[in-house]
């Protein structure tokens, strides 16, 4: 999706040059669509997920009780054992639980190197004779500048002064 979206951007001026917007929008809109689908399913299955494992924890830590509870009734079982059952149920449940999350964060990190290596794997192609250099003469200079995502200043009053000639970065 995102590399559609850039080919958009980028080629911008080529698609109303040639009347085809309706067709990358509707293109666009398809791709669109086929990951809000994708994501949707993610959603239900981490929704499923995200209760079946307190349900079975709470199940299995049930099943301990009222069978251990039962032995002890019909003196098969003493209350001691039972209680350390539980004890190390309780103990348990935690370290597995965040076995499981432990596995989603892992698949999230891999995705997330993927698309890095990805941008990292392109070769970069600088033309270094270009004949759209910039034929600028003076300072460089930033008075007072600000962005603002929504309603949150990211950057504010920002000044910078860069003389003729200097190199930067």
């Amino acid at each position: 999706m995102n590399e559609e979206l850039q080919e958009n951007i980028v080629g911008n001026r080529v698609v109303r040059g040639f009347s085809i917007e309706k067709n990358e929008i509707s293109k666009f809109s398809k791709t669109t669509e086929s990951y809000f689908n994708e994501y949707m399913v993610v959603a239900y299955l981490r929704g499923y997920y995200n209760n079946l494992m307190p349900l079975t924890i709470s199940i299995a830590a049930t099943a301990i009780l009222l069978y251990g509870g039962y032995a002890s009734i019909i003196s098969a079982a003493q209350v001691g054992p039972l209680v350390a059952a539980v004890n190390i149920f309780s103990m348990m449940t935690f370290p597995i639980s965040f076995m499981g999350r432990l596995i989603v964060f892992s698949e999230n990190a891999r995705a997330g190197i993927q698309r890095i290596n990805l941008v990292l794997s392109e070769d970069m192609q600088e033309d270094i004779n270009s004949t759209n250099k910039a034929k600028h003469s003076g300072d460089l200079e930033f008075k007072d500048i600000s962005f603002k995502r929504g309603k949150r200043h990211i950057i504010r009053g920002v000044k910078l002064k860069i003389p003729q000639g200097e190199i930067v970065g």
